[in-house]
């Protein structure tokens, strides 16, 4: 509150300052810029939302959404149709992915999605983990691949799709490997002539979980592709 300056803390107490430093780590922003809430946050702004399944590594009750043995970790484990993506090229993200690993989550029911990489480094700093070309991301990719555990990189996230219970049931990526084709050929990861959202296949309700479906073009008029999921952790601070 800053006409009473004065920080609102997580139980509702209030921490009155006369100077307030902002070193709080991590700022994930890929929520905020859908301007939906992580789902453990109780408080939300006007103009937000919460999305049962969509949460933040930055969430203070993360431990507790996430606690071995709970409802959410039980999905993961025994339900076939539910997965967990987790998104963003930051540290958080692989002790996110380790995190669900050590609460026995299988491998091959998480999914890691490493949005495109900062541009322009002039106004924020990147928070990725690794540089491009790091021989160690190349190695850790290496081990989650071996593991069963699935890596898409140069997504970014756009959207997502709640399901009719209003539950988190897929996410709405832009695909950033596009490349120009060339004369005579179709454009790599897009169906010729595709402008508009495949429909789901007769007989389905969503796409298949694990893999990155076409889904028409995004208003920047790259290809968009979606991806059915239980459960969205982000850690990346730009989208």
């Amino acid at each position: 509150d800053r006409q009473q300056k004065c920080c609102v803390l997580h139980d509702g107490s209030m921490l009155p300052y006369d100077y307030l430093i902002v070193g709080a780590g991590l700022q994930d922003d890929a929520l905020h810029a859908l301007r939906i809430r992580s789902w453990g946050v109780e408080h939300v702004t006007d103009g937000y939302r919460r999305v049962n399944g969509a949460m933040s590594a930055a969430d203070p009750s993360i431990r507790d959404l996430l606690v071995e043995g709970g409802t959410l970790v039980k999905s993961l484990i025994w339900n076939p149709l539910s997965y967990a993506v987790v998104y963003g090229r930051s540290l958080h993200a692989y002790c996110v992915v380790q995190g669900l690993l050590l609460r026995k989550v299988p491998a091959k029911k998480i999914i890691l999605v490493l949005p495109p990489r900062l541009q322009d480094a002039s106004r924020q700093l990147p928070v990725d983990a690794f540089y491009e070309g790091d021989e160690v991301e190349k190695k850790i990719h290496h081990i989650l691949d071996n593991m069963g555990l699935k890596v898409f990189q140069g997504y970014r996230l756009l959207g997502i799709q709640q399901c009719n219970r209003e539950r988190l049931k897929s996410l709405i990526f832009e695909d950033h490997n596009y490349r120009e084709p060339v004369a005579g050929e179709v454009a790599q990861g897009t169906e010729k002539d595709s402008k508009e959202p495949r429909t789901p296949r007769e007989g389905t309700s969503q796409t298949p979980n694990g893999t990155m479906e076409d889904f028409g073009s995004s208003p920047a008029g790259l290809p968009q592709k979606i991806l059915a999921c239980r459960i969205c952790i982000t850690a990346d601070s730009v989208n």
